[in-house]
């Protein structure tokens, strides 16, 4: 490890951190470096290389995209080729990660960020190594199936939209876990019996959100939302309407307006959209729920423009929590950490069984 030296042209039309991934990659080549051995640390290989930590990092992930190396939470990247192993002692429990970007991308997406930090904050408790699923399940499961080091203790799905490819995994696996994080898909309780789930309690939160705008006293309330392809916010809805039955306000078919977003439109052109056509037909409500804060902000900032300021707004989410923090706007937390937490409790902890579904409890947070 003391011979690993780089050459990083910061005048060569290459990335850097593609110039550093590509270098290691030899390094490990090379020098027949077995399975497990150690990479040196972000900042360490910062300094080798005369890059920036963010630059040394990008490269470290890219080795774990391809299947390269795994990373052991707070303990560091390791060389990942099964067919290189050998490492003596006790098999190691590892956790694989089906993601439908890249792994380096991860950093930039705030939900399923905020899940991979509860997933890598309880795997390092529990001493569990997680690695990223590039391409296809199926081989990754096979290889560390056949381990003599490595015990392949389930999948976490955080794309969603594979549902499909996921029960036909299940079903050729019936001994595996399979986990799928926040996106609740309808008639989820009908796939096999070894697929969970672990969602936020949309409904409970929604209701949550819906008595609090009541007991604050208004009673002409409208919802705004999208269609989306899982069925997140008609829980919400279902929440919402629940909450008005409870408490005896109207909710009939003109409560909700509903909109499909359109391509490369931000959510807060949604939220002036909706808003805007709703007064428009000369409905003027006391408040607006909507269905995630981005949606809120922009009907804040539409009520800004236009002078009103006689109109609540309620969001819900939390995930960019200054949106709504310094407008003042009530919202509703979720725990996308605690999400990812309990899918490594789930997939490790074997021998208890679960319910099929299992939902957390999000947190209102009360403004205004």
């Amino acid at each position: 490890m003391n011979k690993m030296h780089f050459d990083i042209n910061g005048n060569s039309p290459g990335m850097l951190w593609l110039q550093l991934k590509d270098q290691l990659k030899q390094h490990i080549e090379s020098n027949n470096m077995p399975f497990g051995t150690r990479l040196p640390n972000v900042k360490e290989l910062a300094e080798r290389a005369g890059v920036s930590v963010k630059t040394s990092e990008r490269a470290l992930l890219e080795l774990v995209d391809e299947g390269i190396c795994f990373r052991r939470p707070k303990k560091g990247t390791f060389v990942g080729r099964a067919h290189e192993s050998d490492i003596s002692g006790n098999k190691r429990k590892v956790l694989g990660i089906h993601y439908g970007g890249r792994a380096s991308s991860m950093e930039n997406d705030l939900i399923q960020g905020a899940i991979y930090r509860g997933l890598t904050r309880k795997a390092a408790n529990s001493e569990v190594d997680i690695f990223f699923v590039p391409g296809d399940p199926e081989k990754c499961i096979k290889q560390y199936g056949e381990s003599k080091e490595f015990i392949f203790s389930g999948l976490v799905m955080l794309h969603h939209e594979d549902i499909a490819a996921g029960i036909e995994l299940a079903l050729k696996y019936p001994d595996t876990r399979f986990i799928y994080l926040n996106y609740y898909i309808k008639e989820f309780e009908y796939t096999p019996e070894n697929i969970y789930g672990i969602f936020n309690d949309d409904f409970a939160g929604a209701y949550q959100m819906a008595e609090f705008m009541i007991k604050k006293g208004h009673c002409k309330i409208n919802i705004l939302s999208i269609h989306l392809a899982n069925d997140n916010y008609r829980m919400r809805i279902e929440g919402f309407k629940a909450a008005f039955m409870d408490r005896h306000i109207p909710f009939n078919n003109d409560t909700v307006q509903l909109v499909a977003r359109e391509k490369n439109q931000s959510l807060q052109d949604v939220g002036r959209k909706l808003i805007s056509d709703l007064l428009k037909t000369g409905t003027r409500p006391d408040s607006v729920i909507c269905v995630n804060d981005l949606i809120a902000e922009g009907v804040f900032l539409y009520f800004k423009e236009v002078g009103i300021n006689d109109i609540e707004v309620s969001g819900y989410d939390n995930i960019v929590p200054h949106v709504t923090r310094d407008k003042n706007i009530p919202t509703v937390a979720i725990d996308f950490e605690g999400m990812g937490e309990k899918a490594v409790e789930l997939i490790t902890n074997i021998r208890r069984q679960y319910g099929k579904i299992i939902r957390i409890t999000p947190q209102l947070i009360a403004r205004g």
